[in-house]
């Protein structure tokens, strides 16, 4: 797997999105440290998924998939 922003999941997530109904989304891509949090957030969110794999035998699947499921069990609204 790859490492992947915020804004990629984002982008994932819209374009399966899109592939159902058109989406418009305003979005600018910035640093975390612009937005203003209660608590602070990481940087880098990413995991690594070896340990989880090696200690249950679940693979996650990856953000496209993912992102797929979720717009076609129709968790996103028009």
């Amino acid at each position: 797997t790859e490492p992947l922003s915020r804004l990629d999941m984002f982008e994932a997530l819209l374009g399966e999105m899109n592939k159902v109904h058109p989406v418009v989304a305003n979005m600018k891509s910035c640093s975390i440290d612009e937005v203003e949090t209660i608590e602070g957030r990481p940087h880098d969110i990413s995991m690594d998924c070896c340990k989880l794999i090696s200690e249950t035998g679940f693979s996650p699947r990856d953000i496209q998939t993912s992102c797929h499921e979720f717009v076609q069990a129709g968790c996103v609204k028009q």
